[in-house]
């Protein structure tokens, strides 16, 4: 699986697209970065809106080489990706409250 980071300019929003194994590529929408226990990740989406309140999410290992060169990986370890998918859900849940 490939990965690679784009940022568009027109809004300032950034995007990765993935290439699977199977050839196939997908955009997915940045959601945000963060960090648990020293490990950035990354939430993705391919169909985020901002004021529709469901969309998918998917979540990488985010790394940058030493030029600052973003990269992400497959979380390989299902209890890796829940832990990461209940911390997104809460930052994303305080975001959603104090923008209230």
């Amino acid at each position: 699986m490939g990965k690679q980071f784009e940022d568009d300019e027109d809004d300032m929003d950034m995007y990765v697209t993935i290439e699977f194994d199977d050839g196939s590529e997908v955009d997915y929408k940045v959601i945000g970065i963060f960090e648990i226990e020293g490990q950035d990740y990354v939430a993705v989406s391919d169909d985020y809106e901002e004021d529709k309140p469901d969309f998918s999410v998917e979540f990488y290992r985010h790394y940058e080489d030493e030029e600052g060169t973003p990269s992400i990986e497959s979380i390989p370890d299902d209890e890796e990706y829940e832990m990461v998918a209940e911390v997104f859900e809460q930052i994303y849940a305080e975001e959603e409250d104090a923008e209230e």
